[in-house]
């Protein structure tokens, strides 16, 4: 061989020599080093076999495990192997692990710069700084075990791990690889945008998240939102296309913003919540209960009112718009509210009771709507009012109640001067006023109690007892109005007409339309003297009309007026009854064509003014003239007739002008 040859051919190996020297150091599998660290790689395996015998140093590390469990890869772009215990050890360096996906979803992913794996326990420590990146989520750590059995990761240390715009820390955390759940446990606080974009922040010691999105919070939870706190021992949150849902147990509390312009705190308290919420993260329904005990619901004070509690076994709640819009208790209800600051006097407490409740608020939730109560319904209103029933309704816009009894059990309003049952009440409370109808009964009391017939001071009153078909009342002018089948009595005095106005403020009354009156009637005799007899005596008096005034103390009857006292009856245009500072009727006096008549005796009179006196039981007849005419046809005129009762007795007085004539039949005529 010629010397150019043998210089060609080493020109020729030289080249290549280098060619392939190049492509040793630029095609690299995946998971190598940079090139640049190659020399760091190398120094550190090798500072970790220093002492180790029968070790393999290599390239290129594949692991691929497939059991029942599910199948995972461990790659290493260099590995240290060696024996140790009977078992063979890899350490390596630029880890991934692979896990295999479920229903065509991806697995996991994990990376680390390093991990020591025995490949006969399948045990697997990734460290240096680990990155775990699932379907939804991601975890980071400082190192990891894997539990081949259980098919989990566990830091060993702090973990954070990061879903969509949440971010949580814990003190330690597990991946779950078979179905890609997350526990985080020990301080742990994850927050951020939740899917609807909506703040969201949870502090708990333990927190599992699903691959789902559903996350499980437990050992003493406490979730923020924009606007509502929540506290429980176990918080349960479900995310789904239409929002998500909080659902608690244990001891919860949640405090947030009412919906209402003055944007009072509300707390609420039980041992089961459930919160659903839209995608914009406002929420559309809410259930809050406690078990063999009441849920309690309270809300702050305003300018109106002070602040007010509500109890309930279950409270269920609808939202519209994010605002609150009904909210039921349907196994019953009790509820408080305090007078504000500058209540006016008898504006106390208010409370309600029922076995059933619904409340339904206006829109955007800045006030009550209509309020719904069923069965065994008790409000009170301060010390001002009571009432019962079996159904009622309030209108919360207009301050109107609507309540209902049963026949066995009418509705009943208890108020400082008056109690009204009746089958439908009907209580205006920016009027003050209260209507009834159906059988009404009512008893006045009090500073009323004075408006009956034959009514004293207050000091000295009687209650005053009505019956009626309906009823009107102003408490404010303490004005009281009846109609239909009027029956109204006080002690002896009984008073019946179709209609009644009762009024306390001018201590008067009037009565219209077939008036019929019972009046005790004063006794002839002294009141030590008199006996059980003449003092229960009664007079009878009726008529169109019948008004009286405690200050005149009088009662007048108005059309067609008749008074009955035993055996005497008085007919006349108007009568005038004086009345007696113990109620009773101490004269009565009728004019305008009176007619006397005494059915003991058969006799009649007639004249222009009679004037009846219960002490000395005699009639005065008066007229132009005064005429008297006995069963016998007797006949008598004169200026002035007085008639007595139980004698045949009649004195005549003349007058000038009016002469006195008799005129007598003879016997047996």
């Amino acid at each position: 061989m010629t010397t150019w040859r043998r210089k060609a051919r080493l020109g020729i190996g030289v080249v290549a020599g280098v060619y392939l020297l190049y492509l040793g150091w630029a095609v690299r599998p995946m998971g190598a080093r940079p090139k640049e660290l190659a020399g760091q790689v190398a120094a550190t395996l090798a500072k970790e076999a220093a002492g180790i015998r029968d070790r393999l140093r290599f390239r290129d590390f594949v692991y691929d495990d497939h059991s029942a469990g599910g199948s995972y890869r461990i790659r290493a772009s260099e590995a240290l192997g060696f024996s140790s215990d009977g078992d063979d050890v890899f350490r390596l360096m630029d880890v991934r692990v692979e896990t295999g996906g479920q229903e065509g979803r991806p697995g996991l992913t994990l990376r680390a710069p390093r991990a020591e794996f025995k490949q006969g326990t399948k045990a697997l420590r990734v460290y240096d700084g680990v990155t775990m990146e699932g379907e939804t989520a991601a975890l980071r750590a400082a190192s990891f075990r894997f539990d081949s059995v259980k098919r989990e990761f566990l830091s060993e240390g702090p973990v954070t791990m990061t879903r969509g715009r949440m971010v949580g820390h814990a003190d330690r955390g597990t991946l779950e690889t078979g179905d890609g759940r997350v526990r985080l446990e020990g301080h742990v606080r994850m927050g951020g945008m939740a899917e609807q974009g909506r703040f969201l922040d949870i502090a708990a010691p333990s927190l599992t998240v699903n691959r789902s999105g559903t996350m499980l919070a437990s050992g003493g939870v406490r979730v923020r939102t924009s606007d509502a706190v929540l506290r429980s021992e176990t918080v349960e949150r479900v995310s789904d296309a239409a929002g998500d849902r909080f659902r608690t147990s244990g001891e919860t509390t949640v405090l947030f913003l009412s919906g209402d312009a003055a944007r009072r705190l509300l707390l609420a308290s039980g041992d089961f919540a459930d919160l659903a919420r839209d995608r914009e993260g406002f929420p559309t329904s809410c259930v809050l209960a406690r078990t063999g005990g009441t849920a309690r619901i309270d809300l702050g004070p305003d300018a109106s009112a002070g602040p007010r509690r509500a109890l309930a076994p279950r409270f269920e709640a609808a939202f519209a718009e994010g605002k609150l819009s009904v909210v039921t208790a349907p196994n019953g209800l009790q509820g408080a509210e305090a007078a504000p600051e500058d209540g006016k006097p008898g504006t106390g407490l208010k409370a309600l009771q029922a076995e059933w409740a619904r409340f339904t608020f206006l829109p955007g939730g800045i006030g009550l709507d209509v309020a719904v109560l069923d069965r065994s319904v008790r409000l009170a209103d301060g010390t001002r009012a009571r009432v019962t029933a079996a159904k009622g309704s309030f209108r919360g816009q207009d301050e109107v109640a609507v309540f209902t009894g049963t026949a066995a059990s009418p509705a009943e309003y208890r108020g400082e001067t008056a109690t009204i049952r009746g089958a439908v009440l009907h209580w205006f409370r920016k009027e003050n006023r209260v209507d009834a109808s159906g059988d009404v009964h009512t008893v006045f009391r009090g500073g009323v109690s004075g408006v009956g017939v034959g009514a004293v001071a207050a000091a000295d009153a009687e209650p005053y007892y009505s019956q009626s078909d309906t009823l009107r009342m102003t408490l404010t002018d303490r004005v009281a109005t009846l109609e239909g089948n009027v029956r109204a009595w006080q002690k002896e005095n009984v008073l019946r007409s179709g209609k009644l106005t009762l009024n306390d403020s001018e201590r008067a009354i009037r009565a219209e339309g077939n008036v019929r009156a019972v009046f005790r009637k004063r006794p002839s005799a002294p009141p030590a003297a008199a006996t059980a007899k003449s003092g229960g005596e009664t007079v009878s008096a009726s008529g169109d009309v019948l008004t009286h005034r405690e200050a005149e103390g009088s009662v007048r009857i108005e059309g067609n007026s008749n008074l009955v006292s035993g055996s005497w009856s008085v007919s006349a245009t108007v009568t005038d009854i004086r009345l007696t500072k113990e109620r009773a009727v101490e004269s009565a006096e009728a004019r305008g064509s009176v007619v006397l008549d005494d059915r003991a005796t058969a006799r009649k009179g007639q004249g222009n003014l009679a004037t009846w006196r219960p002490e000395t039981e005699t009639v005065t007849l008066e007229g132009t003239p005064a005429t008297a005419l006995d069963g016998k046809g007797n006949r008598m005129t004169g200026a002035k007739l007085t008639f007595r009762q139980g004698r045949s007795r009649v004195d005549v007085e003349s007058a000038p002008g009016v002469m006195s004539e008799g005129t007598y039949k003879p016997e047996g005529s």
